[in-house]
């Protein structure tokens, strides 16, 4: 029990605050960045936080971070008025989340999509991604903060268990990963754990720690239904029984963004049903496509070969790996307002996928145009942690 508990204490120690190199994408409107119908992706800087006070109502700094960050933020049953004194200088905002929480005592943060119902249109409406403080305590764990993230341990769990045919040992890891709200994040590439050591020095690694190595774990579904965090679990061999601590786990991860990007229209897709696109050697097709009173249903099939980009992340046996995925798929009223996705799915077979689509149409617009974001160039994005 002694060993458990000790193993379980923090291990991690908080890494200094990296200066800004590469921040991660969002999408830069507007007509001139539209060369031969490539859309580019920009990179924009990353919000850093400067800030000090002494005894100073929480809520009043709450306040100032809103300012700071633009972010939407609000707070429920927290008491707005205990002092907290804090002093913030070119740290990133979770850094600022985290201090704060811990200083503010019985304070906790979530970032998340949040949605409040419409009593008078009787359906619920999305507030977008926000990040609310609330009652609750604030995990002590160790963590790692880099740019828009925060890279945290989130569970360890140690297994002895003996069934009369042999001693099984074996140790698990959950790492959380947090990113800030004007990040979308669509794959996480891949996941490696360089290190994993405990006090003796002695590396912990087993065979199948980096089993996400190379592969691509879809983090959005659609704008609607959009996360702000992933966990991610791997094994490490269970420690000796000298091990008094775990000193030392060290990894990185890779993010894959969309650099540029090729639209590809359809015009009106409900009345040219079965019309199909080629692009780099997949053949696209409107499969079905049915409007209602209050909503349009959609099924693009596609089949066919990817001929890639030349990058040599992306994994060419992956039969999964297609140019864009279901955020990707826009329906365009008339009035140049995009319908919102409601359900979004899709299921593969051995020639093909075929995308299910619910988009919102409560005013029945009529719909003039499909378009599809496929991907030209990748951009990556790397998260050491330590």
């Amino acid at each position: 029990m002694n060993l458990l508990l000790a193993l379980l204490l923090p291990f991690i120690q908080e890494s200094p605050v990296e200066k800004p190199q590469d921040p991660v994408p969002e999408k830069v409107e507007g007509v001139d960045l539209v060369d031969e119908a490539v859309q580019t992706f920009s990179l924009p800087p990353v919000t850093r936080v400067t800030y000090e006070g002494a005894n100073v109502p929480t809520v009043k700094v709450l306040r100032n971070l809103q300012k700071i960050t633009g972010w939407d933020l609000y707070w429920k049953y927290i008491k707005e008025d205990r002092p907290v004194t804090v002093s913030w200088k070119e740290v990133t905002p979770l850094e600022a989340f985290d201090d704060l929480c811990r200083k503010g005592g019985g304070l906790r943060y979530r970032i998340q999509m949040e949605s409040e119902w419409n009593q008078e249109k009787r359906q619920s409406e999305s507030k977008g991604v926000r990040v609310r403080f609330e009652r609750g305590s604030f995990p002590v764990a160790p963590v790692t903060h880099y740019r828009h993230y925060r890279v945290s341990l989130r569970k360890m769990t140690l297994t002895r268990e003996t069934d009369y045919s042999g001693l099984k040992e074996e140790g698990t890891m959950q790492v959380r990963f947090l990113w800030t709200p004007d990040v979308v994040p669509p794959f996480l590439q891949s996941f490696k754990i360089g290190a994993i050591q405990d006090d003796q020095g002695n590396s912990l690694l087993s065979p199948e720690t980096n089993q996400m190595g190379g592969r691509s774990r879809k983090l959005q579904s659609s704008g609607r239904y959009r996360t702000q965090y992933v966990h991610v679990s791997f094994p490490f061999q269970y420690p000796g029984s000298e091990v008094k601590t775990l000193s030392r786990v060290k990894g990185r991860a890779v993010l894959r963004y969309v650099e540029k990007a090729r639209p590809l229209f359809f015009r009106d897709p409900g009345e040219k049903e079965g019309v199909a696109r080629e692009y780099r050697g997949l053949t696209i097709q409107v499969e079905d496509y049915r409007a209602s009173m209050t909503s349009v249903s959609l099924k693009i099939r596609v089949e066919g070969k990817w001929d890639a980009p030349s990058d040599p992340r992306l994994d060419r046996n992956d039969r999964w790996l297609y140019p864009f995925g279901t955020g990707d798929v826009e329906l365009v009223a008339g009035d140049g307002s995009s319908l919102e996705q409601e359900r979004s799915g899709y299921s593969g077979g051995s020639k093909g996928m075929t995308f299910n689509f619910v988009f919102k149409n409560p005013g029945k617009k009529r719909v003039t145009m499909l378009r599809i974001r496929c991907a030209e160039k990748y951009l990556y994005d790397e998260i050491p942690f330590e």
